[in-house]
């Protein structure tokens, strides 16, 4: 791990111009397992990444992503941090440690699922918003909406997210009175496992009714919070909301139709279970990253009023679901952990650490961290995980 770490490189990728890249497809074909790329603000390409790199923007960096992103056949530990993606990002066939934190996913493309996962066993995903790309229809052609996440044969630990489906297409009036689609899926699981902790999965909003003539087209249901495919999905839930959408609305700029507002998805559909493991309780954890060698690490917890809090830390993830423990172990060994402190009346602690100075051979070092605390009865609660970049001064 340490030869690994001391041959990693930084390299800037800058739309502008100011880095050793101005996109991400060069950049990546160009970077060697371990390297950090460090993404400043701009508009990039979509990639296919095959190797364990961590992309992460800059500290107050909008960096955007405007095309379609893969993941693929990747064995270590690959990291996406703090990007925006305005097209499908997909994680397929990976049987290594797949980290996307403080990620923005809603395609532009009609009826694209935010996230699809196929054939992949650990896949983190902390801090993030994904939506599924919208519905379409046009005279005889029709997009249904897309899922938030979209997931086959693979396992997702999910915390401090919303997972929401797309919403369906508009219905047309006239003389079809054709009504609005359903909403997408939150979540469209096929053989899969997810464990959410402080997660909102909710379907699509159904498509809007239309008004300008009669009869009129009527607006369509919302879409279901979890769409169960097959028989041997599961999602675990920590302090999490599964949620049906909301449906759809007449127009009635015209005055013509009612009005109405179609009925809201199920939480649920198809065959499949939904095992609470903890009602309420769930430790959220955000951290400052990437931050500069001498700087502070600035950790915010959130959670339980008056509970002590710990916080581990190493070198590595992996992905243990650990059911007695109400969640995952999703650093690997060997780790610290340390008392972070208690949360106060309003269930909030935030914690500064001091970085040191990086060995002058090193450009980067990557720390991932978990919270837990123990509750009075002794039971042990994992929390929410973050990823730190620190970087050196040179950067």
């Amino acid at each position: 791990m340490l030869l690994a770490l001391l041959a990693a490189q930084v390299v800037v990728v800058d739309a502008a111009g100011g880095g050793a890249f101005t996109d991400l497809p060069p950049a990546v074909a160009a970077a060697a397992p371990g390297d950090v790329l460090l993404v400043k603000s701009g508009s990039y390409s979509g990639f296919t990444l095959d190797r364990a790199i961590t992309i992460t923007a800059d500290d107050g960096a909008i960096a955007v992503v405007d095309s379609a992103t893969s993941l693929t056949q990747i064995d270590g530990r690959a990291v996406l941090h703090g990007l925006r993606f305005d097209a499908p990002l997909t994680v397929a066939s990976s049987t290594g440690t797949i980290w996307l934190e403080d990620l923005d996913v809603e395609p532009i493309d009609f009826g694209a699922a935010a996230l699809t996962v196929r054939s992949s066993p650990s896949v983190t995903l902390t801090g993030s918003r994904l939506k599924g790309g919208r519905g379409f229809t046009f005279l005889i052609t029709t997009i249904p909406p897309g899922a938030g996440l979209d997931a086959v044969d693979s396992a997702i630990d999910a915390h401090d997210s919303e997972i929401t489906g797309g919403k369906g297409y508009g219905a047309l009036d006239g003389a079809s009175g054709m009504p609005g689609s359903a909403g997408g899926a939150g979540a469209r699981l096929d053989d899969s496992v997810a464990i959410a902790g402080g997660v909102r999965i909710e379907g699509g909003t159904g498509g809007g009714g239309v008004s300008t003539t009669k009869p009129c087209g009527r607006p369509g249901p919302g879409g279901p919070g979890v769409e169960f495919l097959g028989t041997a999905s599961v999602v675990h839930l920590v302090d999490s909301a599964i949620l049906g959408g909301p449906g759809g609305t007449d127009s009635t700029s015209f005055g013509f139709c009612s009005g109405a507002t179609a009925p809201p998805g199920p939480e649920t559909v198809g065959s499949g279970t939904v095992n609470v493991l903890l009602a309420t309780g769930h430790l959220a954890l955000a951290a400052t990253s990437p931050v500069r060698e001498g700087a502070a690490v600035v950790l915010d917890l959130e959670g339980p009023a008056l509970m002590p809090a710990f916080v581990g830390i190493g070198f590595d993830a992996t992905n243990l679901f650990l059911p007695a423990l109400k969640g995952s172990v999703l650093i690997a060994p060997p780790y610290l952990v340390f008392a972070a402190g208690t949360l106060d009346a309003a269930g909030t602690l935030q914690v500064s650490i001091p970085t040191p100075s990086l060995p002058p051979a090193l450009q980067a070092q990557e720390v991932f961290g978990q919270a837990g605390y123990a509750q009075p009865s002794g039971q042990i609660v994992l929390g929410e995980p973050a990823a730190v970049v620190i970087l050196d001064g040179a950067f």
